[in-house]
């Protein structure tokens, strides 16, 4: 069944999506792709299969198990619905922006330049009414 689901997840495009896709009770992953999601299955499951604790971890572990598994599976049929919804919204404004951007910096970049010469055309005027004092 974990083979299946693997070939399932490898069939799809894997991009990771804004947020993590599970509850934090059903999987501790925090990973925004399938496969991370998978990896801490096979995980779980290889403790199911290696663990020799009391039959009520065990319980709780397989019901885990198959949790994430259906999870998984609900996960992989439902890909194409939320292909739309994760994919990253384009502004349309942003380049107009980024234009306006680049005009400002180019305004302030000319104001600078005159306010300096301002300063250098006072600074000569100043002198000009010092040296004509008697």
């Amino acid at each position: 069944m974990i083979d299946t689901l693997r070939q399932q997840i490898a069939q799809q495009p894997d991009g990771s999506c804004r947020q993590p896709r599970f509850d934090a009770q059903l999987f501790r992953c925090k990973g925004t792709r399938l496969a991370d999601y998978l990896q801490e299955l096979q995980h779980n499951a290889a403790q199911l299969v290696a663990s020799d604790s009391d039959a009520s971890r065990r319980q709780w572990l397989a019901q885990k198990v198959l949790d994430q598994i259906a999870a998984l599976q609900r996960e992989c049929s439902s890909h194409q619905l939320r292909v739309v919804r994760e994919r990253p919204r384009r502004d349309p404004l942003q380049p107009k922006r980024d234009e306006y951007r680049g005009y400002e910096t180019r305004l302030l970049a000319m104001l600078q330049q005159r306010e300096q010469h301002l300063t250098r055309c006072r600074a000569a005027l100043h002198k000009l009414e010092i040296a004509a004092q008697p």
